[in-house]
């Protein structure tokens, strides 16, 4: 209860002064007519033995005046002093206000470094999924490159297989091209060398048959010589005809008939030259048959 005496007596010292004040001024008046009513019952007839005298307490007007200053500086100093409160309770109200100001700012403050702390949060989270997202689209494009690389190095080895199968078929193709040339040829050459000889050949059987019957229409035939007469006779020549020399290789004649068959050659000479000069021979071993 003091204390709220107390705090009400800081907060109204104007209204203190005041009562101060007047309760002076009421003890004052008092004491005057407490003063003034002892003189009068003392000067009653009658009286003046029935009551104790009462002591009259004279005021000096120079002591009330100087009461009266007194008062008047208490209260001035009472104003001053309430005068001083009051601007210490403004001053601590206008503290007290700004603490609230700085404190709401403050508040404010924190509220909106929490609010940018949480934006800032918010924007590396969402830094963070960008950058998870953007690495695992970097992963997948180095997977979809890695696989396109492995594709192409794929298709690569392919196309190099197929270029060097291609180039071995090719090579094959032409080998066997070269091998149906080279048999073709070979076969035009052999068909060829097979109808020369052929030709040769009957070139040959067709001069050695000449040579044959202009030695048998040279021949005299002796008498020893008996039918079916059949012969070997080689001979040496020269390109033009002409005889170098006549042997008897087999014969079933006699001698006569043999040395007669060597000189019916000798005279036949020269002796008829192939149509093919490639059929010519210059030592040939013809067949007399002259009964033939």
């Amino acid at each position: 209860m003091i204390g709220a005496m107390w705090k009400w007596i800081r907060s109204q010292p104007l209204s203190l002064g005041l009562s101060v004040l007047l309760h002076v001024v009421i003890g004052a008046l008092l004491i005057l007519g407490t003063s003034l009513h002892g003189a009068n019952i003392h000067d009653m007839p009658g009286r003046g033995n029935e009551h104790q005298p009462i002591q009259a307490v004279v005021v000096n007007a120079s002591d009330y005046k100087a009461a009266e200053d007194s008062l008047k500086k208490a209260q001035q100093a009472k104003e001053a002093h309430a005068s001083r409160l009051k601007a210490e309770a403004e001053q601590a109200e206008k503290s007290r206000r700004k603490a609230e100001q700085e404190l709401a700012q403050l508040k404010k403050q924190r509220q909106s470094t929490a609010s940018d702390v949480a934006s800032q949060q918010k924007k590396l989270h969402d830094q963070s999924q960008q950058l998870q997202n953007l690495k695992a689209q970097a992963d997948k494009m180095a997977k979809e490159r890695k696989a396109y690389q492995d594709k192409i190095a794929k298709l690569k080895a392919q196309a190099e297989k197929a270029q060097k199968a291609q180039a071995e078929e090719k090579a094959r193709l032409e080998k066997a091209k070269k091998a149906a040339e080279a048999a073709r040829k070979a076969q035009v050459q052999a068909q060829a060398q097979a109808e020369q000889e052929a030709a040769i050949k009957k070139a040959r059987g067709n001069w050695v048959a000449a040579i044959s019957r202009k030695v048998i229409a040279n021949w005299i035939r002796p008498p020893s010589a008996q039918p079916g007469l059949d012969c070997y006779v080689k001979i040496t020549q020269l390109p033009s005809g002409q005889v170098v020399s006549a042997k008897m290789e087999q014969c079933n004649g006699n001698s006569v008939v043999k040395q007669s068959i060597i000189t019916a050659v000798l005279k036949a000479s020269p002796l008829p030259t192939p149509e093919d000069p490639q059929a010519f021979s210059r030592q040939i071993t013809f067949e007399f048959t002259p009964d033939q």
